[in-house]
């Protein structure tokens, strides 16, 4: 039995089939390949959350593509979801076990968590792959460093930087591993060279000056803080530093100047700077 419907409720009803039809396939107009190439640019322009609607969208007709669950799981990186991104990384896997980039994406991101027998099993997979690659040795040589295995983190960045030994990096992360060792020499060596070799990372300049800060030189360290904020204005722990630096100078206004850009830039140093703060009431 048919039910016979007036003209016009039958256009309401062909209205609202294509707008729920519209609403589910957004990009419908698009091809898989369209849909991939777009999210790839988005993803490559910084633009991870459309990123993420393009890959959704591609994923929807192509599900199992072990690339567009790496690129999507990049972009929720980028959008600090980092319980979407492990998802999309392990599915990655899941579908091609030789993924390399999801193995070196996933690793980065359980190092973040503080997950470090689970990245240098990533990273160790993938140095099994491409066992020439710098890039690997570096990250599993800092999952080392971060879970106190100090040995093997600095057998790894040596390794990295006989593959390239212009690696920043690398002789960052070495230095800092030389520190810990009590190597000062070795670590000023390495991050002077690091500096010479890229003289625009102000990650670079922070790390430097919280070595002349711990060793009291403090007007070294400002000149390298300084330096990292001059190369980027809303680096929050420069800020921070240095604040720490015009304290032990006696400069408690331009500290307490430091420490508000620091804490509007990044709230979550409060608790470091009120217990800098306490320091100036007790000088």
């Amino acid at each position: 039995m048919f039910i016979k419907l007036k003209t016009n409720q039958l256009r309401n009803l062909i209205f609202l089939l294509i707008t729920i039809v519209g609403a589910k396939f957004s990009f419908s107009q698009y091809s898989a390949d369209q849909l991939f190439q777009m999210g790839e640019a988005e993803l490559n322009n910084g633009n991870a959350l459309k990123a993420i609607e393009y890959f959704n969208e591609y994923l929807q007709i192509i599900p199992n593509d072990s690339r567009a669950h790496l690129m999507r799981g990049n972009a929720y990186m980028m959008e600090k979801r980092l319980t979407d991104a492990e998802s999309d990384f392990s599915k990655a896997l899941e579908i091609n076990e030789n993924n390399i980039e999801a193995l070196i994406n996933r690793g980065i991101l359980y190092t973040l968590v503080g997950m470090y027998n689970n990245s240098v099993s990533d990273f160790s997979r993938a140095i099994y792959l491409d066992p020439q690659n710098p890039k690997i040795y570096i990250n599993r040589g800092i999952a080392y460093l971060k879970g106190e295995n100090i040995p093997a983190a600095l057998n790894d960045l040596n390794t990295a930087l006989s593959y390239d030994p212009e690696s920043y990096e690398a002789l960052k992360n070495r230095a800092i591993v030389y520190y810990l060792l009590g190597d000062k020499h070795a670590f000023l060596s390495d991050i002077n060279k690091a500096i010479e070799i890229n003289p625009t990372s102000p990650e670079l300049f922070l790390t430097r000056g919280s070595f002349y800060y711990n060793e009291s030189k403090y007007d070294s360290a400002l000149v390298d803080f300084d330096t990292a904020i001059a190369l980027n204005p809303k680096y929050a722990e420069a800020y921070f530093k240095r604040g720490c630096v015009f304290i032990e100078l006696a400069m408690y206004k331009a500290a307490e100047d430091d420490f508000n850009i620091a804490l509007e830039l990044d709230p979550s140093l409060l608790d470091a700077i009120n217990r800098e703060k306490q320091n100036i009431n007790r000088k």
